[in-house]
């Protein structure tokens, strides 16, 4: 059951991989040796739009590479980008370095010299990950002619140097000595005469080694237009009929034009006929350099109104491809304009939609911070009250506790601690008072508290005050100053009995005139003389006391 599983998974897995089509695998193998072989196969599918997607895309590469190589113009970037959206999918590949690579050519075809170079550096950075030295060799060369046509010889020469190393990596000789060829060429534009005789050199010998006559011919034409530009004429002589030695059916333009040239300057006029006479039938309609060299030598024939016309032809023909270089550039300019423009919108657009979104998240952000405060603000004020609210429970509960005080000193009147304890409730009821009315405001609630405190306390007698304690507590002043003057001194005596009969800290702090600083320090003096452990708190200890004043006595 499990091996009857198996194979239908793996025949399902089979079925729904996409190989590719035999007919695409044998163009791809005759690409290189014999590319209009390739091109007649490719063009002999008759479905290519019924393949699956992965042939599709190979067949759309191919085919470009095919009019590539037979030297067709790539007039759309349709099938660039059928396989452009496949590849890109698929993540790093040959094949994606020479979609771009196909690309940035279609870019140049169209004279979009600033497209091509930047698809051109993305091709290249695909194939240096991968080692694709061939690749990369014609992504330099066709570089090199880039920077050329920008007049920026130094990365000219630099991209052509690259494509000779790389070239010579992969040993495809034949494209290293055209690079050498075409550095020449770079020499030329940089008049740098001596580096282009040197590399010249090396061409033309590398052409010879692997006998390649038609790239050796465009060398020697080169050479010869070198010593033609320095009216060395014998040279350039000698060289062009060296290369016309080699032609045998088609004459070349250049090299012709040049050579009929020359044999005007000797004044050899039929010669230079005889030599313009092999492009009668082919160029004239499209070179106006056909016209100049024979009006230059109908000048030379003593025939200047038939030169005048001749070179009036020239001229016209030079202006119409002027006009249609012209007309093809506005038009490029204007689908660039197109582009940029739309670009522009994408981008303000965007910048506002960034705003936008900017502005929402700050009244978002400002709207939780500004709850936030108010918060904050809320509970701070909700723990004043509270706080408030318990100091008035606390106050309350003392003015209790000394009314009930009052009650017994009632069963017991003494002038001195009736006074004493009438005036002490009358100012708590006040403070109590005080802090109801102030209690969102606390300086002002402090500043009445003081007020309250002073009246009561300030210009009290100690004596009385001495004597209504003795009364109510049964002579525990008297036991105090008697039994504790020789440990401590009279003001923290003092402290001492405040403290038993309920007085706070700001209250005795305020009726023996010092600071409540003072009454702290006293206070841990006491303590500290008294129990040297410092275990207890001055209450407990002076319950203590009031404990031993009692058994004392009973």
């Amino acid at each position: 059951m499990y091996r009857l599983l198996y194979t239908i998974s793996l025949l399902l897995c089979l079925s729904c991989t996409q190989t590719t089509d035999i007919r695409l695998t044998e163009v791809r193998e005759k690409m290189e040796t014999a590319p209009a072989e390739a091109l007649e196969l490719l063009q002999s599918i008759p479905d290519p739009a019924d393949l699956n997607r992965k042939n599709k895309a190979l067949f759309s590469l191919l085919y470009i590479q095919a009019l590539d190589k037979n030297n067709f113009p790539i007039e759309s970037d349709s099938l660039i980008h059928i396989a452009l959206s496949y590849y890109k999918s698929r993540g790093k590949s040959r094949e994606l370095a020479e979609t771009y690579f196909y690309l940035g050519y279609y870019f140049v075809e169209n004279s979009m010299t600033q497209e091509a170079i930047h698809t051109f550096l993305r091709a290249e950075k695909i194939a240096l990950d991968l080692k694709e030295w061939n690749l990369l060799g014609l992504i330099y060369a066709r570089l090199n002619k880039e920077y050329q046509k920008q007049q920026d010889w130094d990365n000219a020469l630099k991209m052509n140097k690259l494509s000779i190393h790389y070239f010579g990596k992969c040993q495809n000789i034949k494209n290293m000595y055209l690079g050498y060829l075409n550095l020449a060429q770079t020499f030329i534009c940089n008049t740098q005469l001596d580096s282009c005789q040197n590399y010249l050199q090396k061409a033309q010998e590398g052409f010879l080694k692997i006998q390649d006559t038609l790239d050796y011919v465009h060398s020697l034409i080169l050479e010869g237009g070198i010593y033609l530009s320095h009216n060395n004429l014998s040279k350039a002589k000698t060289l062009l009929l060296k290369a016309n030695g080699f032609y045998k059916n088609t004459p070349n333009l250049k090299q012709s034009l040049m050579l009929a040239l020359i044999y005007s300057y000797e004044n050899k006029l039929d010669s230079a006929r005889l030599a313009l006479s092999h492009l009668s039938n082919e160029y004239p309609t499209t070179e106006p350099g056909f016209y100049f060299t024979l009006a230059n030598i109908e000048q030379q024939d003593h025939k200047p109104e038939k030169a005048f016309e001749t070179l009036k032809k020239g001229y016209i023909l030079q202006d119409s491809l002027y006009k249609n270089n012209i007309a093809h550039s506005v038009y490029r300019y204007a689908q660039l304009y197109n582009k940029k423009t739309a670009e522009t919108e994408n981008q303000k657009l965007a910048l506002r939609n960034h705003l936008l979104l900017g502005g929402l998240l700050f009244l978002l952000i400002s709207s939780l911070l500004l709850y936030f405060i108010y918060k904050n603000r809320l509970n701070k004020r909700s723990r004043e009250m509270a706080e408030s609210q318990m100091r008035v429970l606390e106050t309350e509960k003392r003015i209790t506790k000394l009314q009930e005080l009052l009650h017994h000193l009632n069963q017991t009147p003494k002038n001195g601690s009736q006074k004493l304890f009438i005036q002490q409730i009358q100012m708590l009821k006040e403070l109590a008072a005080a802090n109801t009315r102030n209690i969102h405001n606390e300086k002002k609630r402090n500043a009445e508290i003081q007020t309250i405190r002073e009246k009561y306390m300030l210009g009290e007698d100690w004596e009385a005050v001495k004597t209504g304690i003795n009364g109510l507590y049964n002579g525990l002043a008297d036991y105090f100053e008697e039994h504790y003057k020789k440990y401590l001194s009279e003001s923290e005596i003092k402290i001492c009995i405040l403290t038993y009969c309920n007085f706070s800290i700001q209250e005795i702090a305020t009726y023996l005139r010092i600071s409540e600083k003072t009454v702290y320090n006293s206070r841990y003096k006491i303590c500290k003389t008294l129990v040297p452990e410092r275990t207890n708190s001055l209450e407990q200890i002076l319950n203590k006391i009031q404990n031993d004043f009692l058994n004392s006595c009973g």
